[in-house]
């Protein structure tokens, strides 16, 4: 009955399965050099890419549900027995590995889940349904080693088989359709930011950038040659009917990597200029800036400090003055903490790529400021706090009026006689606020200051109609996320005050500030942004100026009084959304007990956000 089980998989999974098991043999083996270690990932991902092409196309024990005509069928299989060829000949043993086990050993798991902090093993996400079965049929059919070890390190044949793999892995997405590809890199996204959450420290995020970076240059780009010697180019298709090549998000990768890297460095006080220019990243001590450039229309996001109210330390501790060139300046004499937010937060926004992938303005850079009184003084001084201020730089986006001020969601919910946008405008503009989360999430950097003041719109170029600024037109599709002031990477026992008067139903001073908490505030703008009203006006209290003790049964109020009236202003999606965003861990699949700073749980969180949220928000049809 075994044997009778096993005919009956199809020829294509018998295949795949052999590709998937050959690219674990590679990647798992041990001793490669630590050097090295950025060709493993680029293994492990050239895997999970085509994992996630075998996901699209459904690939299966059985044929019956595969996506694709007799003839796209005959090229994949090809395809896939070119790759599993490859990979098997490259693992030849006694030339370059050897057995690590014995064959009928058991499998070994995919990445050691236990390694500590501070391993340079980039970690992958276990949780691929394909995965294990693929290798799971490998291991009951095969008599292959469980393990094995590099005996000879050759890096230029081992680039060389990488960029085999890739370009047979681009050719297989060359067959998908226009809305497989629209999936496939959904999927690569949500494999992507898993990866972010297992690796959580600057080793393991500057081997995912350099293998990622390494598949994009050019050295990597000329061995990347189908019709190669050891490669023949597939003949079930001809070559004039193959669609464009699909978009493959190997940037994405490793601008997330960078960016968490060179948060996570600044914030240690580890970000050096030889670490900068690995991540190909400027010096970040310049991102402080003195003037803007003539033609630059830019708007400001205004900092106070200390003060206690931001949690800053107090007026003796800070030393101000001015520069040669007369630009003022502020230090810290014992903290660091206050240049690293700033620059940090700089070194995640300034370049435009990195803005529009959190759906806010390029952040050009940082300065602090003084009254004119003070800054005629070209001494170090002691200063006033009330002096004391300082701002974020962001430039305005192309094509807005610059002679119109930005307005916040918060200021289009107060007006007196407000227009509720159509649902398809409500519906995306809170699909670009539940992302912006997510990604900032997906690297392990916290907003703690989510409301609706801090999203806001600008208005289109009209300088040639006489309408009052108020009449101008705000696309509701395109906000902009600010308020990233208190915002900073996740750390266990961090605390911002300002955050404890956002979050007062959940926080207490014991805690340190969760993802959880970003998204009850999420589900706050989500909520007015559903009933198009502020708030304050949905609970009839003003928070500005109210105590705790008034604001403590705001959730209760939400999810028990007011939640109901969202299924008439938009539907029974958003209700449910909502409702998971402000119920907590418990809705995330998770309990009050979980550490959210685990990689683990982390990752867990990441993938049930975006199952029970973002995806949710996109599948609402109009």
């Amino acid at each position: 009955m075994a044997e009778l089980g096993l005919a009956v998989v199809s020829l294509t999974f018998q295949v795949f399965a052999g590709c998937i098991k050959g690219y674990q043999l590679l990647s798992e083996a041990s001793d490669l050099p630590r050097e090295y270690e950025y060709m493993r990932v680029r293994l492990k991902t050239e895997q999970f890419r085509l994992l996630d092409w075998a996901h699209i196309v459904k690939i299966s024990e059985d044929d019956d549900n595969l996506s694709a005509g007799t003839a796209e069928r005959g090229v994949f299989l090809e395809v896939l027995q070119q790759q599993q060829k490859l990979l098997f000949r490259f693992a030849q043993y006694g030339e370059r590995l050897e057995p690590l086990a014995t064959p009928t050993a058991p499998e070994p798991k995919l990445q050691a889940s236990s390694a500590d902090a501070t391993s340079h093993h980039v970690r992958f996400p276990q949780s691929k349904d394909l995965l294990q079965k693929a290798l799971l049929y490998i291991h009951t059919t095969r008599n292959l080693p469980g393990r094995l070890r590099w005996v000879v390190h050759d890096k230029a044949k081992i680039d060389t088989l990488l960029g085999k793999l890739a370009d047979l892995n681009n050719f297989l997405t060359e067959f998908l359709n226009k809305n497989q590809v629209g999936k496939f890199l959904e999927l690569q996204a949500r494999t992507n930011y898993g990866i972010m959450q297992l690796n959580s420290n600057v080793g393991q995020l500057l081997n995912i950038f350099q293998a990622t970076r390494s598949q994009m240059s050019p050295e990597s780009a000329r061995t990347r040659r189908i019709d190669d010697h050891a490669t023949t180019r597939p003949t079930g298709l001809n070559v004039g009917e193959r669609p464009k090549t699909a978009p493959v998000p190997y940037d994405d990768l490793a601008s997330l990597a960078k960016i968490k890297a060179l948060n996570l460095a600044i914030e240690e006080s580890n970000l050096t200029d030889p670490l900068a220019k690995r991540f190909r990243a400027k010096n970040s001590q310049r991102n402080y800036i003195s003037r803007v450039e003539r033609d630059k229309h830019v708007w400001i996001e205004w900092r106070r400090f200390p003060g206690d109210e931001n949690g800053w330390p107090h007026l003796h501790q800070y030393r101000t003055g001015c520069n040669q060139q007369g630009a003022t300046n502020t230090t810290l004499d014992s903290d660091g903490r206050m240049n690293a937010r700033p620059t940090a937060l700089v070194a995640m926004l300034r370049p435009r790529d990195n803005a529009e992938l959190f759906h806010a303005s390029p952040c050009l850079g940082y300065f602090c400021s003084y009254t004119p009184a003070v800054a005629m003084s070209r001494a170090v001084i002691e200063v006033d706090e009330r002096e004391l201020c300082s701002g974020l730089v962001f430039e305005k986006p192309h094509g807005c009026d610059p002679s119109v001020r930005l307005a916040s969601l918060l200021k289009l919910l107060r007006r007196r006689s407000p227009l509720v946008p159509s649902l398809t405008q409500r519906v995306k503009l809170a699909l670009a606020v539940v992302e912006s989360v997510e990604r900032l999430h997906a690297v392990n950097w916290l907003h703690k200051g989510l409301r609706s003041y801090n999203i806001l719109f600008f208005a289109g170029d009209n300088r040639t109609s006489k309408r009052d600024a108020h009449d101008h037109k705000f696309d509701l599709t395109q906000p902009i996320v600010s308020g990233f002031d208190y915002s900073r990477p996740t750390k266990k026992q961090q605390w911002t005050e300002k955050a404890k008067k956002i979050q007062p139903t959940i926080c207490t001073a014991a805690q340190s500030f969760k993802k959880t908490y970003d998204y009850y505030s999420l589900g706050v703008i989500l909520f007015e942004i559903a009933r198009w009203q502020s708030i304050d006006t949905i609970l009839n209290v003003d928070l500005e100026s109210a105590q705790i003790k008034h604001t403590i049964t705001v959730r209760r109020r939400l999810l028990h009084e007011e939640l109901r009236s969202v299924r008439g202003c938009m539907d029974d999606v958003m209700h449910d959304v909502i409702e998971t965003c402000l119920t907590g861990p418990t809705a995330f699949g998770l309990d009050d007990t979980n550490d959210e700073v685990d990689p683990e749980v982390a990752a867990q969180l990441q993938r049930e956000f975006y199952f029970r949220v973002v995806e949710k928000i996109k599948g609402i049809c109009v």
